[in-house]
């Protein structure tokens, strides 16, 4: 979310009420999708991910994390980016 609000607020083009308008949105959209995750998670994460927040999503849950529970999360995401079904350019990809 940092990285689109940055972008939102140095976007030359827009007016000052345009800047807020789409601020709110965004914001707007990341209450809705932390509603979703209360009530459940995979509608939440599906929802972050089709709107281009998943590295936000991902950011919150490590900062709730300790330095080790840090290191392992790393750890698991390294993982998972070896395995080609998940990686972003991959021609053989499932689903």
């Amino acid at each position: 979310m940092d990285k689109k609000l940055e972008g939102i607020l140095n976007d030359e083009k827009l007016t000052k009420e345009e800047k807020e308008s789409k601020a709110e949105e965004l914001f707007t959209q990341f209450k809705i999708m932390e509603d979703f995750h209360k009530s459940n998670v995979d509608v939440a994460i599906l929802f972050g991910v089709k709107n281009g927040m998943g590295i936000d999503m991902v950011k919150v849950y490590v900062d709730i994390l300790n330095e080790k529970g840090q290191f392992k999360a790393i750890e698991q995401i390294e993982l998972l980016s070896r395995i080609p079904e998940y990686q972003k350019n991959n021609k053989n990809k499932k689903g």
